[in-house]
This record gives structure tokens, C-alpha cells and sequence, in this order.
């Protein structure tokens, strides 16, 4: 009989422990969360423009992990995300000297979805990226989850983040770059004026 109640008394106790075991661990998550946050901000506050394509991407794979694990997604992207954000961070803070990575990695499935897409994103850099890189980034990584939306529910689920990325896109040709290119010098048109007397 006393055995019987000590397994009942464990079983009301587990769920207790058990759940404060959660609470400790997504404690310790959002916390990890804010502090990439706030080192994001601090890049941010010491100089380094929310124009800038690699601060741009840090934040984007940031909220992309935030996304997925408040989702309760369980297959490695939320670390995988956040992994890519603290890299971009740490060689942000570091202020390496060599020119960052621009290319974005695989992260779902062996080869590339939405490869036309892709084409376009490298046609716009070409043309769009001294004023629009921010965007650019963000484009990228939303691509990346429409890559992972596809693996994990199919093209119906991912509907969504594709036409988040047509509406990217066409912010980014939207956008213009002319005020921020330096325009050669116009060439002199008409007569050479006559010089000032001495």
C-alpha cells in the first residue's frame, strides 16, 4: 500500500518537475535569443548601418530561427539559423579586414529549390547592390525558408513565403539607385569660357 502511494505522489510530482525543466530550458533559449539581439543592436549603434547586407542577414536568419522555435520546430533549423546569424555577428564584431562571404548556404534538402529565383537574386546584386543589399539579404534568407517550408509540409505550406519572396523582389526593383551612384562628371558642352584677365 505504501508503495502504491509513493508511485502516485511521483506521479503528481513529474509533471512539476518536468515542466519546471521547460521552463528553465526556454528561459535559457530567449535569453540566448536577446543576447544575440542586443549584440546585433550594438554593431548597429557603434556603426555599422541596418543598411548593411551581412547586419541585414544576421537579423534575418534571427528571425528565422526565432520563427521556427516559437513553431516548435524540431528538425535542427532553429539551430541551424541562429548558428548562421552568430557567425555573421561574430565577424561583424570582430571587424575582419578580408571581404565577408555573400553566398548563402543549403540548409534544406541536396540541391536548390526555386533555382530561377535564385538566378534573379545574382542578377540583382549585380545591379541592385550598392543600394539595395539590406534587401537583398533578406531576400535570400527568405528564400531559404520557403526552401524549408517546402521539405517540411510541401508546396501548399510554402505558398505563403513564395509570395513573400515575389513581393521582395519587386520592393527591390523598386528601388532607386541613383541618388546613391556617383554620376560622372557631364562632359563640357559649347564654348570654352574666355579666361579672367589678370
Amino acid at each position: 500500500m505504501q508503495t502504491i502511494m509513493c508511485s502516485a505522489l511521483w506521479l503528481t510530482i513529474l509533471p512539476a518537475i518536468v515542466s519546471a525543466q521547460d521552463q528553465g530550458r526556454i528561459r535559457a533559449d530567449q535569453e540566448g535569443f536577446q543576447r544575440l539581439q542586443t549584440r546585433l543592436l550594438t554593431l548597429n549603434a557603434n556603426g555599422v548601418p541596418l543598411t548593411n547586407y551581412h547586419l541585414a542577414k544576421a537579423q534575418a536568419w534571427l528571425d528565422f530561427s526565432k520563427e521556427e522555435y516559437f513553431d516548435n520546430d524540431r528538425s535542427g533549423i532553429v539551430e541551424s539559423t541562429f548558428g548562421e546569424s552568430l557567425k555573421l555577428t561574430e565577424q561583424l564584431e570582430v571587424g575582419v579586414t578580408t571581404p565577408l562571404d555573400l553566398s548563402t548556404p543549403l540548409l534544406e534538402g541536396p540541391v536548390r529549390l526555386e533555382t530561377d529565383v535564385w538566378k534573379k537574386v545574382e542578377e540583382l546584386k549585380e545591379d541592385k547592390w550598392d543600394c539595395a543589399g539590406h534587401l537583398i539579404a533578406r531576400l535570400e534568407v527568405q528564400l531559404v525558408h520557403v526552401e524549408h517550408e517546402f521539405h517540411e509540409l510541401g508546396p501548399i505550406h510554402a505558398a505563403p513565403y513564395r509570395q513573400a519572396v515575389q513581393r521582395m523582389i519587386e520592393e527591390i526593383k523598386d528601388v532607386d539607385c541613383r541618388p546613391l551612384r556617383k554620376r560622372p562628371a557631364a562632359p563640357f558642352e559649347g564654348s570654352i569660357p574666355p579666361s579672367k584677365p589678370e
